[in-house]
């Protein structure tokens, strides 16, 4: 019989508490993937900006660039024109420069020419009938309408701390940052074994005495939610070395290994029998609560979790115990 633990007396919190401070020896894996690629993955490291944005003054409307002393005092009762140079400021076109009481076309997202400090729009100005001046008729403030160099990011500026997930929105910063392949905790291998000689796949009809098994398509499900990746290594039967030869499979596959099923107190529970012979000691396992049978121990470096077969009881423990256990070694915090 698998020899117990002391620790087989905590309560469920305790347990928890047990099995999170375990998960810190497990230092998460990572690895550089494509961006595009990277949804709801959580970042390994900082992202810094290359650049700057905007790179240099731009205007956030469609209007006239000017200089703000040039329309110093403007009112509806003291309207100002300022002479509109030749040439517009859009994309892929520039003016060099305006002097004082003159005034240039800008679009949304163009550079200032230099001399130039402040936007109005469209609405708030009126062009002369012979279209070489334009008429300001309200009060104008400095700066106004201006986006400013590197007000929205800067080079060196830290734009995605480790640890973020990255969705949409982040992503967009991060490419926007010169960022396109990204350094993410990678998602743990977690093996899965289903045991019991009465049970038989989704897609076979069973006899009366069998039932099809759900939990690895539950456990698959599961596992994605906590950030893994299912490994699923079928289902053992209750007799011969079946099970073991699946488990030493698992355990040189995975980072992590679930059982589920032939873990009670019977004797012919196949995965109790397997650890038996195998010398694996419980560091924890629990009886008597619903949340039972839980067991937790460590092979040849790995964590192993044992599972009870009943599709209720398997999953009430894995959300209890397992995913918190695999959300810590995706993302630990070091």
């Amino acid at each position: 019989m698998i020899k117990k633990s002391s620790k087989s007396t905590l309560s469920n919190e305790e347990a928890l508490d047990y099995i999170l401070r375990a998960s810190k020896k497990f230092l998460p894996k990572t690895e550089v993937i494509p961006l595009v690629s990277a949804y709801n993955r959580i970042l390994a490291a900082d992202v810094v900006s290359d650049t700057n944005i905007p790179g240099d003054d731009t205007s956030s409307r469609d209007g006239f660039c000017l200089k703000d002393s040039s329309v110093e005092n403007c009112s509806l009762e003291n309207p100002i024109e300022l002479k509109l140079v030749k040439g517009e400021v859009h994309a892929g076109h520039c003016v060099e420069s305006i002097k004082e009481n003159e005034c240039a076309y800008i679009a949304t997202g163009g550079v200032l020419p230099k001399g130039a400090d402040t936007v109005v729009p469209f609405e708030n100005a009126e062009l002369s009938s012979d279209k070489n001046k334009v008429i300001f008729k309200s009060e104008i403030k400095s700066g106004d309408f201006v986006r400013l160099k590197a007000s929205e990011m800067k080079i060196g500026e830290v734009v995605a701390e480790k640890f973020a997930v990255i969705e949409p929105e982040l992503a967009g910063k991060i490419v926007s940052a010169g960022t396109f392949m990204v350094e993410v905790f990678k998602k743990p291998v977690v093996a899965i074994i289903t045991s019991g000689d009465e049970i038989v796949m989704p897609w076979e009809k069973p006899e009366p005495w069998q039932v099809r098994t759900s939990n690895p398509t539950v456990l698959s499900m599961l596992i994605e939610k906590y950030g893994g990746n299912c490994l699923d290594f079928g289902i053992a039967k209750d007799t011969g070395d079946n099970i073991e030869n699946l488990f030493v499979k698992a355990v040189e596959a995975a980072d992590v290994v679930v059982t589920s099923g032939g873990i009670a107190m019977g004797r012919h529970d196949p995965t109790r029998n397997m650890f038996e012979k195998l010398g694996i000691e419980s560091v924890f396992q629990k009886y008597g609560s619903h949340f039972r049978p839980v067991f937790y121990s460590e092979y040849k470096g790995k964590p192993i979790f044992a599972l009870p077969g009943v599709p209720s009881g398997m999953f009430r423990i894995f959300e209890k115990f397992v995913g918190p256990f695999l959300k810590a070694i995706t993302s630990k915090r070091t």
